[in-house]
């Protein structure tokens, strides 16, 4: 929120109730203005809220910035029917506006004009009489004005049960299934220029796998290939363009969760071979856990979860690892803590994910986004968890239902790319969702 009211345009802004259109004259009782209050910020697509309480606190959010504050509102109107209204901002979050702005200062007074042009009009100045409409406060739109998702620049191969990591403004899509073929394709996402370019593949075709970025190298992890789980690991030199192998999983294993922690890479569940022959894919799932540590190249185990597990997924959030999902546990989560090696219930989940789901996790909030349910149906949805207070709340679908999928989260933003429709078809879709505009 800017510190000056200096507008050259006017930013509607809306109640939560409503009312009718008659002209407000001086013999007409006033509207409280308690209440939230909200308008889109032109050329951003994002609401800015103002919420007015009856204890004279207000609070105000826009995109990921929160500003709390006290608030005096004169009743009384002036002989141009204008009432006064100052508040003081006491504390901020620092964090960006809706225009991008970062603002710290505390005790920032503000002083404006309201008029009632009708019941639901509002408009702002900053003179008591006089001088130009700074905000116009009008009804609330039926209809969302805006869509957090849109579509970027396809991948150059379509493909399902790829690994993605990202760095910096880059994403590394890596191997998968394309045209009914496991491939060893690298492919570089840049964000900046919505453009895409194909790097040296991997030593090992493999899908079902997990990759993660960890001191500028990006290590790729377990798979299957054709009818066998395997448990190399391999890392890529985003200096130098060239790949190397690394120490093995202890076991094979395939369609696993994966999940970063103080520069580590822990592995949960998957698929494991069960060595009768080689037609072994996907018959035996496991609970073992295990760590990898990049600096010294070796595995050690950790403390496994309660059951055998696969198509999981995880994200990490304030020092603990969400393990969500997965074919035998598709109604839950379970929290792991990395520091003590321990596990705790976590709670239930609104849809069911079995398999071919995303999850990731912007500062607090972790997203689940497609996947198959328990019943076998593709998904388009998008749920969010508050680790906080454990609420959990509906978000804007995906542009189209999708599983298999592969992910990367930026900042504020999560980019989903690749996978299945409903009809298993490959896909080479990239979406991108800004989360601040849901």
């Amino acid at each position: 929120m800017k510190k000056t009211w200096i507008f050259i345009y006017i930013l509607i802004i809306s109640a939560c109730s409503s009312g009718g259109d008659t002209p407000v004259d001086n013999d007409t009782p006033v509207l409280s203005i308690i209440g939230t209050w909200s308008y889109i910020v032109p050329n951003t697509k994002c609401y800015e809220s103002w919420t007015f309480s009856s204890d004279n606190t207000i609070k105000i959010t826009a995109r990921d910035e929160i500003i709390n504050g006290s608030y005096l509102y004169s009743s009384e109107a002036n002989t141009s029917n204008r009432h006064f209204l100052t508040f003081t901002t006491i504390s901020d979050n620092q964090l960006p506006d809706c225009d991008g702005n970062i603002d710290s200062d505390a005790n920032f007074i503000y002083e404006l004009y309201i008029q009632f042009k009708t019941q639901t009009e509002i408009e702002l100045y900053a003179q008591p009489t006089g001088g130009s409409v700074l905000l116009t406060l009008s009804s609330l739109p039926t209809e969302p004005l805006y869509n957090p998702w849109s579509s970027k620049n396809s991948m150059p191969t379509g493909r399902h049960a790829p690994s993605v990591a990202s760095n910096g403004s880059n994403i590394f899509v890596v191997g998968g299934s394309s045209n009914n073929s496991i491939v060893a394709t690298l492919e570089v996402y840049n964000t900046l220029e919505d453009t895409w370019t194909t790097m040296s593949p991997m030593l090992q075709a493999r899908r079902g796998h997990s990759s993660h970025i960890v001191a500028n190298e990006l290590f790729v992890i377990g798979g299957e290939k054709r009818e066998e789980e395997i448990s190399s690991v391999e890392a890529y030199d985003i200096n130098m363009n060239t790949w190397s192998d690394k120490a093995s999983l202890s076991i094979p294993r395939s369609f696993h969760a994966s999940c970063t922690h103080n520069e580590k890479i822990y592995v949960f569940g998957g698929f494991t071979s069960n060595g009768l022959n080689n037609n072994t894919t996907h018959t035996v799932s496991v609970s073992s856990v295990e760590v990898y540590d990049p600096e010294n190249d070796i595995w050690i185990l950790k403390t496994p979860m309660d059951k055998n597990n696969w198509g999981m997924s995880c994200a990490t959030v304030n020092d603990k690892i969400y393990v969500i999902g997965g074919e035998n546990n598709s109604t839950r989560y379970e929290v792991y803590n990395p520091i003590l090696d321990t596990w705790e219930s976590g709670g239930e989940l609104i849809t069911t994910r079995r398999w071919g789901f995303a999850v990731t996790a912007i500062n607090d909030i972790i997203y689940i986004l497609g996947g198959i349910t328990d019943g076998g149906v593709s998904l388009s949805s998008v749920e969010a968890l508050n680790t906080s207070d454990l609420a959990w709340q509906t978000k804007t679908s995906m542009l189209s239902v999708k599983y298999d999928i592969g992910h990367a989260t930026i900042n504020e933003s999560i980019f989903i790319i690749g996978g299945r429709d409903s009809s298993s078809n490959n896909l080479d879709d990239l979406e991108k969702y800004e989360s601040f505009m849901d």
